[in-house]
């Protein structure tokens, strides 16, 4: 819930960073599909620090914080 409320943050403030994000997902799942362990890890480093970056890039502490957003909590049964 924490990670979906500063994402939901970070595209507000970047929007390009969703497609960003998107595509590094893309890649990574690809490559544990196609049972290839080094790209898989080397587009998760990539995706972590380009969340990193985006933060920065958007004006947010990456280390601060996170404003709990209750919109993001899951849907109860």
């Amino acid at each position: 819930m924490l990670l979906h409320s500063a994402t939901e943050l970070l595209y507000q403030r970047s929007p390009r960073a969703r497609f960003r994000l998107l595509e590094a997902h893309r890649h990574v799942l690809e490559a544990i599909e196609a049972g290839n362990a080094e790209p898989a890890e080397r587009w998760m480093r990539k995706h972590i620090e380009d969340f990193r970056r985006g933060y920065i890039v958007a004006g947010m502490d990456f280390k601060g914080p996170i404003k709990f957003n209750a919109r993001c909590q899951p849907a109860k049964p």
